[in-house]
């Protein structure tokens, strides 16, 4: 009868405690990622992850802790994103590795680089996040914001190539291009004798030749 009493405590005592857990971490998702600039006073610790991530799933227990140990702090909310399973949340941060940790404030959004550890994620997002790189952000963007950071991204890479060739004296928007046009270039030699090659120019030949006759 001793043992159930204390099974039953116990059960009570990780309900408790998962319910705690999860009032203080929030999952930040497509539809509920505008709770992030509902109060303009209030900053957010975000940590973007993937299940499969070996470092993301070290990173989890800190994380945790670091979300009980904040939640009394009304000035400072803590979230997690799925970066694969909410691609969506995710891509307005244009993450680029797993796990990423963020903290906006301000319109800003802070990077953290250093260690994962409990104490040193706490110090970046009470006073340390002002020495940490950042970009501003001032909500979610559209599609079409998304796409034209991507197209941005895409002509940096090939400007990239193209001055590795030794040709970074060319324009930004050429350097841009330029690769995409040499890997295209088949595609379009193909596209381009289709429109304009005849289609069987042998018997037209055989035919002038008649006329000749």
């Amino acid at each position: 009868m001793r043992e159930l009493k204390w099974l039953v405590v116990f059960l009570f005592v990780a309900l408790a405690f998962g319910k705690a857990e999860e009032a203080c971490l929030k999952n930040i998702t497509e539809n509920t990622f505008g709770m992030l600039f509902e109060n303009p006073e209030k900053a957010w610790l975000i940590k973007v992850y993937t299940n499969w991530c070996g470092h993301c799933k070290r990173l989890a227990p800190v994380w945790e802790e670091v979300a009980l140990l904040l939640c009394n702090n009304a000035s400072i909310g803590v979230g997690q994103i799925d970066g694969e399973a909410d691609s969506a949340a995710s891509s307005q941060f244009e993450v680029d590795g797993y796990p990423t940790i963020l903290l906006l404030k301000n319109n800003r959004t802070y990077i953290y680089d250093g260690e994962r550890t409990i104490s040193q994620i706490i110090d970046f997002a009470t006073k340390n996040y002002v020495h940490a790189p950042a970009f501003n952000f001032t909500g979610p963007k559209t599609f079409t914001e998304r796409f034209s950071t991507g197209v941005v991204h895409v002509f940096g890479a090939f400007a990239m190539i193209t001055n590795a060739l030794g040709l970074s004296f060319l324009p930004f928007w050429v350097k841009g291009t330029l690769p995409l046009l040499l890997l295209l270039s088949p595609i379009i030699g193909i596209i381009l004798c289709i429109i304009f090659v005849p289609d069987d120019p042998i018997p037209q030949k055989k035919e002038e030749h008649e006329k000749t006759e």
